[in-house]
């Protein structure tokens, strides 16, 4: 709470500056906003705003947006983008038709160019902005010098890039990784998948930590569950949890399973369905999850692999696959 507090007084400090240096011009505080209402007057009579106001609102907005997204705020960077391009391109169209007021007769070009070729540049995306520009303008009038502005910030700002954290396809992000698995493994029960291991391992609570060392050696199992006297399930350890004791042989028979093991078992039952096994994976971050009795959790029947789930996933996707193509 403490970042939102320190962003929002310092864009607070410089919104009261502002509005104590402009007085009267209520535009200034565009920085404080969403801007397009500035923005809008760049694009149709720039010289009712003016070259000084167009250039502070340009470089303020920089500041309030770094303060907004640094401080945890969701205001977005597309829309002070539009209007860090739009003022600083208004700004140079006058300073054109200042010097050459003949050959300038319309300074808002230059506001439309400067969105695009701005965003061009600090999102990597030339060949949209292009576009932008001619769905904006219903023309191609401006089409060669846009293409002209976005491949020079494009090219001189490729070190920089406004979306540094952006994955390269909706497959690879988290955000969206639902839309792919969810419907399908919906469709799927963990007893669908999962193997009944009898060979499987259990360790008794009160297994001495020399005992256990010796029991993992012996075996190519890496989860082990600890259960009690009538063989229900109490938690459940893994190779890495072992590994800290490995060094220091004067534990090895005063610690036990207990010691080792992890009481707050996350598992799943025969009737889950594999969605509900994924959100159980990325919740704890392990390979590997018990599988229990639905009326009783105390009892183990087996466990579930991630690689399991993920097989089922792509087996299923490939009969959907297969069917559409069939259809097709």
């Amino acid at each position: 709470m403490v970042r939102p507090a320190i962003g929002a007084a310092i864009a607070g400090v410089i919104g009261i500056t502002l509005f104590k240096i402009w007085g009267e011009e209520r535009q200034a505080l565009a920085v404080l906003a969403t801007g397009y209402g500035t923005l809008q007057n760049a694009l149709t009579s720039a010289s009712s705003v003016g070259i000084p106001l167009l250039l502070t609102i340009a470089a303020v907005k920089i500041i309030t947006t770094s303060l907004t997204i640094s401080s945890g705020g969701s205001g977005g960077v597309f829309g002070p983008s539009m209007v860090i391009g739009g003022c600083v391109g208004a700004a140079v169209g006058l300073t054109f038709q200042q010097i050459w007021p003949t050959l300038v007769p319309h300074p808002e070009a230059f506001a439309i160019v400067g969105m695009a070729g701005f965003f061009a540049g600090c999102a990597h995306a030339p060949f949209s902005t292009i576009i932008m520009v001619s769905e904006m303008t219903g023309g191609y009038g401006l089409l060669l010098p846009t293409m002209w502005v976005s491949t020079l910030t494009y090219v001189m700002g490729r070190p920089w890039k406004l979306y540094s954290k952006q994955v390269p396809t909706r497959l690879e992000s988290p955000a969206h990784r639902g839309d792919f698995l969810v419907d399908i493994l919906e469709g799927i029960r963990v007893q669908d998948v999962y193997q009944e291991r009898k060979l499987l391992v259990h360790i008794p609570e009160a297994m001495s930590l020399d005992d256990i060392v010796h029991t993992i050696a012996r075996t190519r199992q890496h989860y082990f569950p600890v259960v009690d006297t009538e063989g229900r399930m109490v938690g459940i350890f893994s190779n890495d949890d072992v590994r800290s004791y490995l060094y220091d042989e004067t534990l090895w028979k005063l610690a036990n399973a207990r010691d080792v093991m992890n009481s707050d078992v996350v598992s799943v039952s025969p009737e889950d369905d594999l969605n509900t096994a994924l959100r159980c994976f990325t919740a704890v971050a392990i390979d590997e999850l018990p599988v229990v009795d639905s009326s009783d959790r105390m009892v183990i029947l087996g466990t579930l692999r991630h690689k399991e789930v993920i097989a089922a996933y792509n087996r299923r996707l490939m009969e959907y696959k297969k069917a559409a193509d069939d259809q097709a």
